[in-house]
């Protein structure tokens, strides 16, 4: 990139050679061509874009501008640039070929930049291409369109219009760009008026739909760099790639710097039904910050960088902060329009609110207030999240303080009724509706429900239409308006507010839960003395209970005939490995490796013994789970793996090293053959995107459980890890995928999947399978891979683990007084004795420190002597302990 001086020399050899080699015609000259100071503050800006080789030979020269400006419509001109004897940067042979066109009384300048086309194409293909247009054809060049194909497929990604500016009253005003940047296979990018956007009238014909996001840049020439203002950038969200954006989010501010950010879903999913738009509820959040660094992006484009929020990364960002104020705006009547609008079009940014009294303003046309129901909190500064509450049966902004629905029964634009909803009691959920029956300024009523049962819906597209589901099945699927008319009947009828409570779930009820309390009591109860967290939770204490004689003693007959192998000893295996994580000291590493090896000198192969196919396999048979019969079970075979694998991946980073390359070889090819003995049970799924292990039994056609499913699969990824097999390394990533794509987002914004999923993947965002949820017990098992790959964000990521940190804390684990619940979503159903070892979801607790207390209370209190992987868990991750006491 050149420097601002490089350029300015550069432009001005340019206005000298132009003043010298042309003379201007009677018809340029009666067009009052622009002065050379506009002209080289145009120039500036042209080459600052690296577009300056094309000012000789289609812009700055009077003489060939009318040459083509006499071009016949529809006839293109291709020039071959040479060099004229100016120093551009770079030599004459590096520029492309131009086609030069008329486009009504505007000229076009285009070259393409990814070499694909010829001097027979009669014009580029705008994948890769560059269109320069001076705008009425006077010598200025006013905008360039480009289309950019940012990874190289063939497909156009990006669509940057830049748009130069002349001398204002101020001196030189900057020169802009609008970014389009699509995620999706079929992009959608902006219908242009002479090679130039326009609200007015480009708004409608353009396409926001999809993946994609927009932002504006403002040239700095002298730092030769971008910076983003007014959206940056304004993002679409389509999760189920059905070409229907769900999500609408506006990042406003400059640079790195935000003020506000407006967040609008769709949240009964009728978008394209009727119209390409349809946002029911926007929260819009106000407080100037600055965007930490691993939430911002680059963008290379003409001129230099861009940055500006991350479009992928922002909604976690986003809920992850405490925002100063903010107001949610909910459109009861499914009609999103700008109330100027004759043709009642939906919006496509969303649902933009009018500001609330010390609000600023917060974007244009905003919804109106008739039949919008408007909450806020005002400098209280918390994070975003709503909750649905049984009194109204609506969805609200958790610590709104204020809530003023203005409604129009007639829908003839006067308001005739208001209803009011206070929090007065400040505990952040309404507490108080008042109503207005004739909008005369005095409340008729005031109902108050304190305490009532509410659900906390998180900002997330998932919960949220779980909710509206929720919603609309108490009101026997009516919609949204037609719930909307129902309630200001009943209202206005009794002159006052009547509650109408949805069937929401009510986990806290009567006599289930005191049942199963009293089960999970006697099925543990409480220590008379218990130790403090200090004693329970050290290394001390578990090296004196499994490290002397030692979890794998000198002599140790080992066989997985009941199954031991792979529930207790390779268990006690991952806790060494655990040790040496929470610790650093490799003792824990040599004893897992006397370990490994007595553990594959009990292999079926190495012992001589069949399975009751007859078949001599490198597995570790029992036969205990069929009757009659000695099988080799995909999930032993996984789980057995696990620490193996890791103990070799562990291993590699010490110095001296603890195995030697040709041991370590040899370990990991012998596992190897172990996973590859159940080739025969998988199957590809989703274009083999997706993939899957059968029951054990070939003629069950059911994929394996989802614990199995994931151990396995962490397996096969470890095993990638140490060895490189990319079989394996395929297979996992095709497993991961099955499992993330039908995980069954709850209403309270966690995950939930039954012990066996479903072959089909689901349409839905978020589906009901009809199917219990998992015990506990198993679905920490199934957390494996979720948890291997989150570590490289392939498939899962961290947003993935903080979900399924919600389902831990507003599941099993949703009690803080050390009661857990026996299946993942914690109802109060099941047998305790499904709790399981619950310390294994305790790898969630660095993104949800607040596990931690809830599941080391159930150990303090009633587990007098841990097992090895549940004791060197609550050691691992103790400081997310005192992460959250700080």
């Amino acid at each position: 990139m050149r420097n601002w001086r490089s350029i300015h020399r550069t432009l001005l050899a340019v206005l000298f050679l132009v003043q010298f080699t042309s003379s201007a015609s009677d018809t340029m000259a009666a067009k009052s061509p622009p002065s050379t100071d506009v002209l080289l503050h145009n120039y500036q800006q042209v080459a600052a874009l690296e577009l300056d080789f094309l000012l000789p030979w289609v812009f700055a020269d009077d003489e060939r501008r009318d040459e083509f400006s006499s071009m016949p419509p529809g006839d293109t001109l291709r020039i071959e640039p040479v060099a004229r004897g100016i120093a551009l940067g770079d030599s004459a042979s590096t520029h492309p070929l131009i086609w030069v066109w008329m486009d009504g009384h505007d000229l076009v300048a285009a070259f393409d930049e990814n070499g694909d086309a010829t001097r027979e194409d009669a014009r580029p293909d705008s994948i890769e291409d560059c269109y320069v247009v001076d705008l009425d054809a006077d010598g200025t060049v006013d905008r360039v369109v480009d289309w950019d194909d940012v990874d190289r497929d063939g497909r156009v990604d990006r669509q940057v219009l830049y748009k130069f500016a002349g001398k204002n009253a101020r001196g030189s005003a900057p020169m802009t760009c609008a970014v389009v940047d699509q995620r999706d296979l079929s992009p959608r990018f902006w219908h242009l008026e002479r090679w130039d956007y326009s609200q007015p009238t480009c708004q409608f014909l353009s396409d926001f739909n999809g993946n994609h996001f927009f932002t504006w840049g403002r040239y700095q020439i002298k730092q030769g760099r971008w910076e983003s203002y007014s959206e940056n950038p304004y993002g679409f969200y389509d999760l189920d790639r059905d070409g229907i954006s769900e999500e609408s989010l506006q990042i406003s501010g400059s640079g790195e710097r935000i003020s506000t950010i407006r967040w609008s879903f769709d949240t009964d999913g009728d978008a394209g039904s009727r119209s390409d738009y349809d946002y029911d509820l926007s929260v819009t959040a106000v407080q100037t910050r600055r965007v930490p660094g691993e939430f911002i992006d680059t963008l290379m484009i003409r001129g230099g960088p861009l940055t500006l929020t991350s479009w992928s990364k922002a909604r976690d960002w986003i809920v992850g902060e405490r925002w100063e104020s903010a107001v949610l705006v909910v459109d009861e009547v499914d009609r999103n329009t700008n109330p100027a609008d004759p043709e009642a079009r939906e919006r496509w940014e969303g649902i933009i609110p009018e500001p609330p009294p010390k609000f600023p303003r917060l974007g244009d046309p905003n919804c109106g207030r008739l039949n919008k129901r408007y909450e806020y909190y005002w400098h209280a500064k918390q994070n975003l999240r709503l909750y649905l509450s049984s009194v109204d049966g609506r969805l609200h902004l958790f610590g709104a303080t204020i809530g003023e629905l203005i409604v129009d029964r007639d829908l003839d634009g006067e308001a005739d009724a208001v209803l009011r909803t206070e929090d007065r009691d400040q505990d952040g959920y309404f507490d108080h509706w008042l109503w207005d029956n004739d909008n005369d300024g005095t409340f008729d009523s005031t109902a108050v429900y304190l305490d009532h049962p509410t659900m906390t819906v998180p900002m997330d597209i998932r919960a949220i239409r779980a909710a509206e589901r929720e919603i609309a099945r108490s009101y026997k699927g009516a919609s949204q308006a037609d719930r909307f008319a129902e309630d200001v009947a009943r209202w206005s009828d009794a002159a006052a507010f009547v509650p109408r409570s949805p069937s929401l779930s009510d986990w806290s009820n009567g006599q289930k839960e005191e049942s199963y309390r009293r089960s999970f009591i006697r099925e543990f109860p409480k220590i008379a003395t218990p130790m403090s967290m200090e004693e329970y939770v050290s290394v001390g204490r578990f090296d004196s209970l499994y490290m002397s004689p030692g979890i794998c003693p000198d002599s140790l007959a080992l066989t997985n005939e009941d199954g031991s192998l792979a529930w207790r000893f390779s268990r006690a295996m991952m806790s060494l490995n655990e040790m040496y994580q929470a610790t650093g000291e490799s003792k824990y590493l040599q004893a897992n490796l006397k370990c490994a090896r007595w553990v594959l000198a009990a292999r079926d192969d190495a012992r001589g013994v069949s399975l009751s196919n007859g078949c001599v396999a490198p597995v570790w048979g029992s036969s205990r789970y069929i009757a009659n019969s000695r099988s080799a079970h995909i999930v032993h075979t996984g789980y057995i793996a696990i620490p193996i694998l890791d103990l070799l991946r562990l291993a590699r980073d010490i110095s001296p090293p603890l195995i030697d390359s040709t041991e370590t070889g040899a370990i990991a090819s012998s596992i190897g053959e172990s996973l590859d003995y159940h080739r025969k049970w998988w199957r590809f799924a989703a274009d083999d995107r997706e993939g899957y292990y059968l029951e054990d039994d070939l003629r069950d056609p059911n994929p394996q459980p989802a614990n199995a499913l994931s151990v396995i699969g962490a397996a096969l990824w470890l095993s990638w890890d140490v060895s490189g097999n990319e079989e394996h390394r395929d297979k996992a990533l095709a497993l991961a995928r099955f499992i993330r794509n039908r995980l069954e987002v709850r209403l309270d914004g966690g995950y939930s999947w039954p012990h066996i999923l479903r072959k089909k993947t689901p349409k839905e965002l978020s589906y009901i399978s009809g199917m219990p949820a998992d015990d506990t017990s198993h679905g920490g098992i199934t957390l494996a891979l979720p948890l291997l790959m989150a570590r490289t964000g392939i498939v899962f990521d961290t947003s993935d683990i903080r979900r399924f940190g919600w389902t831990a804390i507003r599941g099993f684990a949703r009690s803080d007084d050390g009661i857990l619940y026996a299946n993942v979503p914690g109802s109060p159903e099941g047998n305790p004795g499904f709790i399981g070892t619950a310390a294994i979801w305790l790898g969630l607790c660095p993104e949800t420190p607040e596990l931690y207390g809830r599941i080391a209370r159930f150990y303090l209190e009633r587990i007098p002597i841990p097992d090895p992987l549940d004791l060197a868990l609550l050691i691992r991750y103790a400081d997310c302990n005192a992460q959250v006491e700080e």
